[in-house]
C-alpha cells in the first residue's frame, strides 16, 4: 500500500480543476454554436486513448490499470459554463480503471470505465486491436484498432464515440513509445 500511496497522490492533484466543474444538465441554454462547441471538446476528452503497446498481449497476457487523461477545452470554455450553471473548466480530467486481454492470433482486447468526480458525467468504452506486426529488435509493431465509447449520467445527452486508428509502438529496454 505503500508503493501505491504516490500514484493517489499524484492522481489526486492532477484531478483537482475538475472539482470546479458541476453537473451537465443546462445544455438548453446553450445555442447551436455553443453546442457544437462543447460536443467537439467532449467528443475529444471523452473519446478512447490508445495507451497500450501495438505489440499483442499474447495469450497470457493482461494488463490492469489506473490513468487520468486531459483535454483542454479550447472551444468551450463558455459553453461549459453555460451548460452547468457553474465555473468555467479549461482542460477535462478524465480518471479511468482500465483493463485488457491478450487473445490468441495477436487480438487483444480492452476495456475502461470512467466516473469525473464532481460532474454527472461516466463513461464507458472497449476496444479490439489486432497486431499487423508483431515487431522485434529491429522493427516496430504495428496495430489497427476499432474502438467505442459510450456517455451515461448525463439525462440531456446521448453520446458515443467510435474510432479506428493505427498505431506503432517500439520497445527500447524499459520503454515503449507509442505513436497512434
Amino acid at each position: 500500500m505503500k508503493k501505491l500511496l504516490p500514484l493517489f497522490c499524484v492522481l489526486g492533484f492532477a484531478a483537482q480543476p475538475a472539482f470546479a466543474a458541476n453537473n451537465l444538465n443546462n445544455l438548453q441554454a446553450l445555442g447551436q454554436g455553443a453546442f457544437r462547441a462543447l460536443s467537439e471538446d467532449l467528443g475529444s476528452a471523452l473519446s478512447y486513448k490508445p495507451i497500450t503497446p501495438s505489440e499483442s498481449q499474447g495469450i497470457t497476457g493482461f494488463d490492469i490499470g489506473v490513468e487520468v487523461t486531459s483535454t483542454k477545452m479550447t472551444k468551450s470554455e463558455q459553453a461549459w459554463r453555460d451548460a452547468t450553471g457553474g465555473s468555467s473548466v479549461s482542460a477535462l480530467y478524465v480518471p479511468k480503471l482500465h483493463v485488457s486481454k491478450g487473445l490468441p492470433l495477436d487480438i487483444d482486447i480492452g476495456a475502461f470505465y470512467s466516473a469525473i468526480p464532481t460532474t454527472n458525467i461516466k463513461l464507458m468504452g472497449a476496444e479490439l486491436r489486432y497486431a499487423i506486426l508483431a515487431g522485434g529488435v529491429a522493427t516496430p509493431a504495428v496495430a489497427i484498432r476499432g474502438s467505442y465509447t459510450k456517455l451515461s449520467g448525463v439525462d440531456q445527452l446521448a453520446f458515443n464515440t467510435k474510432g479506428l486508428d493505427v498505431s506503432i509502438s517500439k520497445g527500447f529496454a524499459m520503454l515503449t513509445p507509442t505513436l497512434a
